[in-house]
This record gives C-alpha cells, structure tokens and sequence, in this order.
C-alpha cells in the first residue's frame, strides 16, 4: 500500500475513534516516520512505505487512538512558528499560551520607554561583568518567565525581540523548578540558536537569590488546572501524557499564581508588566488576590479565541525605586 491508501484508512479509523484531527495527526506522524516534508508528502501520495516504516507508524496510530496526544508520539510541538522539542517533563505547548507572548510584544511596542531611568553601572575599573553575576545588570530592559517548562515563552520572545526595532538591550530569564525541565528548555533554546541570549535559573518561582532584582517584565504559565476530582473527567483524557506537577495548582488551581503575586509585592523594584495564564473559572478571585497583593497594578483580563478568561494582565505605571 502507498501513503495515499493508508492516510485514507487512518482518516477513517481515527475518526471512529473520535479523534476531531484525524487528518492533521495522520500527516505529522507520517512526516515524523519518514522524515520527510509537507512537499515530499503531497508529492509522492503512491509512494510505497516499507514494512518497517508501516509498523512504526501502525504503533504511533495505536497510541493515538488512546488519547496520547500528537507532540507526544513525535516529540516535539510547533509554537509562535518554532517548533519545540517535548516529553513527559514538560507541559505541551499549547495555542492559547501563544497570547503570552503576543501580549508581552503589543505592550512594548506600545510602551518603548518603559524603562524611566539608567541602570545602575560597575565601575570602569571593576572587571567583573554585571550581566554575569545577575543582581546588577546592564540590560535596558530585562524579561523573566517563571516556570519555564520547555521554554516556548521566553524563547519565543527572544526570538521576536532580539531582532525587534526597540532600541533596548534585553536580557532574558526563565525559572523551572524542575531541573528536568530546564535541560530541556536549555535543549530547545540551543537548537533554535538562541542559547546565549537566555539565562536559565532553577528556583521556586522567584525565590533564587541569584535572579536579578531589577525584572521589569514578568510572564507565567503556571500550573493552574483545580485538582479537584470534578476537573479530571473525560474533556482531560490527555493530560494524563503530562507532567500533573505541571498542570494541576492546587484544589483551587491558583495558589502558585497567589504565591508568585506574593513574591513580587515583596520585591523593591516592581516590575512593569505581569501576564498570567489562568485558568477561566477564577478571575474574580484573582482580582481580589491581585488588589491585596499589588494594589498600585491596573488588572485586565484578557479571552483567547474561545471566548474564555485566559490572562491577566498587570500593568504598572507608578515610579520603581
């Protein structure tokens, strides 16, 4: 049998299985299998598959038919145009954090003088570089995402912005709490080319002492899902493919979000932007959290494309210290 034949077959197999994007995991577990292209593919419909080339595929579909989602069989995930490598350590990038990101460009492109005051500076005669030692920078502007995962946010912004027209030197973090996260965010931030323009930290959060103190921007998708057996039904069959650390926050989903709040009203510098993914159910609670911890910040909520609450956003325009 050809490739036409057999896509035809699993079309149809997958979608008796209920899967909504039979056609769409057919192709990517067939360019995954054959390494080949999107071009080749459409191109070469009749060309024939080998038997070991069919029963790496036929293992690939059983595993699909329960439930285990596409970036799982193929290890790796498309976000913000990159494509990201992905295993059981790390949450799968998803469409909707893609926001994070566009929220975070939108508001600079808006806000080009964010930064209403120098930087502090070493000494010409102090050797050491500030950049390296994290607390005294030199960065115009400096950018964190906390609880990193596979890293798709902060390398996504990097991506956009070090070649932006901004006129600022960005220096951009990311914190895991999970050592087996950041290999891997370290993985994609080095294959995508972009490895020295990010500084990874282990931390809970903001908690590393090493971080710098001056953060103006902060992005997060943290773990957000209530771990409350009403939240575990059918709809989330695939998330069981995922780290459970890195989805479920807690029976009322937000208490690393109100833990990270909490971190940040502590901090002397404030920074100027917050964006946080949540979860669609508490944003009210949020808000009160918000008002108690950062009462200076404007809180806005943002939908994503299925009209659902997905971010919130802190802005802050009163002067840092």
């Amino acid at each position: 049998m050809n490739l036409k034949s057999i896509s035809l077959r699993t079309i149809r197999e997958l979608e008796k299985a209920g899967c909504i994007s039979a056609e769409l995991d057919v192709h990517a577990i067939f360019k995954f299998v054959l390494q080949k292209s999107d071009d080749f593919l459409l191109a070469r419909s009749e060309a024939p598959l080998t038997n070991s080339q069919y029963q790496k595929f036929r293992r690939l579909i059983r595993r699909r038919k329960k439930s285990e989602p596409v970036a799982c069989l193929v290890g790796e995930k498309e976000f913000y145009g990159l494509k990201f490598k992905v295993n059981k350590n790390v949450l799968i990038p998803r469409p909707e954090s893609e926001l994070v990101v566009e929220e975070t460009i939108n508001f600079l492109k808006l806000h080009k003088n964010i930064v209403s005051f120098p930087r502090r500076r070493e000494s010409t005669d102090n050797r050491v570089d500030s950049r390296l030692r994290g607390n005294d920078r030199l960065d115009d502007l400096s950018i964190i995402d906390v609880g990193t995962g596979s890293g798709c946010i902060i390398i996504s912004l990097a991506n956009q912005l070090g070649a932006s027209d901004l006129g600022l030197r960005t220096g951009f973090y990311a914190t895991d709490i999970s050592p087996t996260a950041l290999r891997i965010a370290k993985r994609n931030a080095k294959l995508l080319h972009i490895s020295d323009q990010i500084k990874f930290y282990q931390s809970n959060l903001l908690s590393n002492p090493r971080l710098p103190k001056n953060l103006d921007i902060i992005v997060a998708n943290l773990p957000y899902i209530p771990s409350g057996k009403k939240y575990q039904d059918i709809n989330y069959t695939t998330l069981s493919y995922e780290p459970k650390k890195a989805l479920f926050g807690g029976p009322k989903g937000y208490e690393l979000i109100k833990k990270l709040m909490a971190q940040i009203s502590k901090r002397t510098y404030q920074p100027k932007l917050i964006v946080l993914e949540i979860f669609e159910d508490y944003a009210k609670e949020l808000k009160l959290i918000a008002k108690k911890c950062l009462p200076k910040y404007k809180f806005e909520l943002k939908k994503d494309l299925a009209g659902l609450n997905r971010l919130v956003i802190l802005t802050n325009s009163s002067p840092s210290d």
